[in-house]
């Protein structure tokens, strides 16, 4: 028996970020930490569950798991189905302050998150994941700071609904050149561009929180102020706090007493 009781509260679910019973928090459980929150390092269900709670992409899921504009406002597909031409909201930051710009994906031979295959379609990125390419000539360009062009080798009819995947997620282009190895490492080296920002976060953290970001383009439809998190392994102990109400959201795989 596998029983799932779980409440999206971010980016992909829900635009109105509020639990349904009027709480202002959240307890929340992961089965593991969260290693990293970037994305080219590493690919897992806690640091995804963490990122669509904390990041906007171009698109985000709404409440019925249909692409709407996030950061992107609209779009516009070329007549071959090939070139996707993405304007950007100008009032989107990052939590610390700084303003979400045009940005290019990294595609590299390097990346270890598992997940360059998904990158596969765009221009070039195959022959650059393979080494054979260099990294920028990626088939994605920005136009000034509010334009993003993305070429494809092919049509995808199904590309607008890969961008509310967290591998598409931007990064703040600053903070990775300022701090290298160490972005994504722990809260103070990260930003977040959306609902919540995480705080008293390392990569061996098994318990964190994520407070509401004053930044969010969108922050007045967020009821929510706080989401706690905390790693828990064993069913029957996810099973015994949800039962007490120390758990919001909870993972039970098997039979649990």
């Amino acid at each position: 028996i596998t029983w799932h009781v779980s409440l999206h509260v971010g980016g992909l679910r829900h635009s109105n970020s509020q639990a349904s019973n009027g709480k202002t928090s959240l307890n929340l459980m992961e089965t593991d930490v969260v290693s990293s929150l970037d994305t080219s390092v590493t690919a897992s269900i806690p640091q995804w569950d963490t990122l669509v709670q904390t990041m906007a992409g171009l698109y985000r899921s709404d409440k019925n798991d249909q692409p709407v504009p996030s950061v992107a406002t609209s779009y516009h597909k070329s007549s071959d189905g090939k070139t996707y031409t993405f304007n950007l909201r100008h009032n989107a930051k990052w939590s610390n302050g700084d303003t979400v710009t045009a940005w290019r994906k990294g595609v590299s031979p390097k990346a270890m998150s598992g997940y360059n295959y998904i990158f596969s379609n765009i221009k070039n990125a195959d022959q650059i994941s393979q080494g054979k390419k260099a990294v920028n000539s990626l088939g994605v360009k920005a136009v000034g700071k509010y334009k993003l062009v993305v070429q494809l080798e092919n049509p995808e009819p199904t590309f607008i609904d890969n961008m509310v995947i967290p591998a598409f997620y931007p990064q703040n282009t600053r903070l990775v050149k300022k701090y290298g190895a160490k972005y994504g490492t722990a809260a103070k080296y990260t930003a977040f561009d959306g609902a919540f920002k995480v705080t008293k976060w390392t990569n061996t953290s098994e318990k964190w929180t994520a407070v509401k970001n004053p930044y969010y383009y969108a922050k007045s439809a967020v009821k929510l102020q706080k989401l706690n998190y905390q790693v828990v392994k064993d069913s029957n102990t996810a099973h015994q706090l949800f039962q007490q109400g120390s758990l919001d959201d909870a993972v039970v795989s098997g039979t649990t007493a």
